[in-house]
């Protein structure tokens, strides 16, 4: 369980992290020197498990459709790599 707040402070001041949860959200506080890339995949990654947990997909319908995708993709695509 996060307690209220937590600090990390990385190489003195340069680098730091403030995670605080309130009764309606979380907020994490990062330095501004955080690379812009590294700060996106990590936007992306909250977000992806946010959705996630909401999911009432099962793991067996998951590839179900991962293998119709990718017959669907195939057919489409299959002239593009072998040739008649």
């Amino acid at each position: 369980m996060l307690k209220n707040k937590i600090d990390f402070r990385i190489f003195e001041k340069s680098l730091y992290m403030t995670i605080e949860r309130t009764k309606e959200e979380v907020i994490i506080r990062v330095s501004g020197s955080m690379d812009a890339d590294n700060l996106q995949r990590i936007i992306d990654f909250i977000r992806y498990r946010e959705l996630v947990a909401q999911s009432q997909a099962t793991q067996e319908g998951i590839d179900a459709l991962a293998i119709e995708v990718n017959t669907n993709w195939w057919k489409q695509n299959r002239s593009r790599f072998i040739n008649p």
